[in-house]
């Protein structure tokens, strides 16, 4: 029997180890469960997620200065969504008396930039990023801007159908933010900005019939405005302290962002 020396030993030790590691990378991931996946909106299943939910203003057509904000806006959004955080874009829609159907409603999958070159074939996590998610939102992005204007804005009972969803889906969501593209004038027969200062104060608002029935609670989640001032908007400063009162009372983490 040949004797190995300390050398030989030595080598093969060092090939053992060599040899276990590329099992482990290689073979090892076969075995481990995969997460599951809903078809439709590419969500994980049994795992939380993160949401962002992008409601768009178009009640008063946007012009093209607005336009082009919108988009730039919806391009940010779309470059800083997580890995399998569910983005949700709807319209402000006077139809049904809040939000639209959602016009885009998936979940952000694996681009192949992170993939494993190993085990992973990038191009092709590239190309079923694209097929599946990223060139629907491009399109739904690339005619957002145009949809027509309504004669009603329900911006408040857009976000209290926005809250009750946070409050329905809190054992999916780990966090949500809200993003709001808009004027932020409330018009419906209720209650209308339009009507002079006193439609501006959020006390009186508290007290009426719309305001005793549209409760809401974000329950800390962030919300985003994008502020779009225009011309006829009245009372600026009124109009934004009428929504920094009901947002904080709705418990929300609010940001003001004008958009010039």
């Amino acid at each position: 029997m040949v004797e190995l020396s300390k050398n030989d030993k030595k080598g093969l030790a060092i090939f053992a180890i060599v040899f276990v590691v590329a099992v482990a990378i290689f073979v090892g991931p076969q075995f481990i469960d995969k997460p599951k996946f809903d078809e439709e909106t590419l969500c994980p299943i049994g795992t939380l997620y993160r949401q962002t939910v992008f409601l768009v203003d178009t009640t008063d057509a946007l012009d093209g200065r607005e336009q082009r904000n919108l988009i730039g806006e919806l391009e940010n959004v779309k470059d800083s969504l997580a890995e399998f955080e569910r983005l949700s874009i709807y319209l402000i829609s006077e139809d049904i008396g809040g939000l639209s159907d959602p016009l885009f409603d998936k979940c952000r999958p694996p681009t192949g930039d992170n993939a494993n070159k190993f085990i992973e074939a990038p191009g092709l996590i590239r190309q079923r990023y694209n097929r599946e998610f990223g060139d629907n939102l491009d399109e739904i992005i690339r005619r957002l801007p145009s949809t027509e204007s309504a004669n009603h804005s329900p911006i408040i009972e857009s976000l209290a159908d926005v809250a009750n969803r946070i409050r329905r889906n809190t054992d999916k969501w780990s966090s949500v933010r809200v993003l709001i593209f808009s004027d932020m004038m409330q018009h419906t027969d209720d209650w209308s900005h339009y009507s002079g200062a006193a439609s501006m104060d959020f006390g009186r608002f508290e007290k009426s019939r719309l305001g005793s029935t549209m409760m809401m609670d974000f329950g800390q989640s962030d919300v985003e405005v994008f502020y779009l001032l225009r011309p006829a908007t009245p009372n600026p400063e009124l109009h934004r302290d009428f929504w920094a009162a009901l947002l904080s009372s709705a418990n929300a983490k609010w940001r003001w962002v004008p958009v010039s």
